[in-house]
């Protein structure tokens, strides 16, 4: 489950759709009182909004951005958004659903998204690669190849987290920010 702009969304494998928590309307009528309509209960419906697009059992690889709610959705190899009509292919609608097809893989996807940069970071790529959307504009701009593990967001700058194999320690690097001399790692740190 993942909330947006007060919603509650929920996933099944090949579903996806919105709860309705405490859902009521104030009218009033030609005296001037106050009628409620709905239940106001604190679960009081389940709507599909897709049967289609969904998201695989423990891959928990949605993402609220400014711009909407987007995920993965590996078994119908598609990078999905929220959108006015309900879910649909972002990947397609932008043009890059063959490098989705033909590199997608069956590791488990994580979805980061850069504030600053306005950056939907999809990490759902063969070694590792991320795609990258800027959803300000509504463009796929780039494939990353960089190697991280896992992202954490600190004062809304957003590091990503690597710890080769067989290494002792592992690195923090800032994203988007390069030190210079070092294109590797970015700003790297040890952890």
């Amino acid at each position: 489950m993942d909330t947006d702009k007060n919603n509650l969304y929920y996933w099944q494998d090949s579903a996806f759709g919105k709860f309705s928590v405490n859902e009521r309307s104030l009218i009033n009528d030609t005296n001037g009182n106050t009628i409620m309509l709905g239940q106001a209960g604190i679960l009081s419906r389940y709507d599909y909004l897709s049967t289609k697009y969904g998201m695989r059992l423990h891959d928990l690889c949605s993402r609220t951005t400014e711009n909407g709610l987007f995920w993965i959705d590996i078994n119908n190899k598609a990078v999905v958004a929220l959108g006015d009509n309900g879910a649909v292919n972002y990947g397609e609608q932008l043009f890059v659903q063959n490098i989705i097809n033909n590199s997608i893989s069956d590791n488990v996807p994580y979805v980061d998204y850069d504030i600053q940069n306005n950056e939907l970071l999809c990490k759902c790529l063969n070694n590792g690669e991320q795609l990258v959307f800027n959803t300000k504009y509504n463009i796929a701009t780039s494939v990353y190849t960089r190697k991280y593990d896992n992202m954490i967001y600190i004062k809304n700058h957003l590091y990503s987290i690597y710890k080769p194999e067989n290494a002792q320690d592992g690195n923090i690097s800032k994203l988007n920010y390069t030190n210079s001399g070092n294109n590797e790692l970015l700003h790297p740190s040890i952890l």
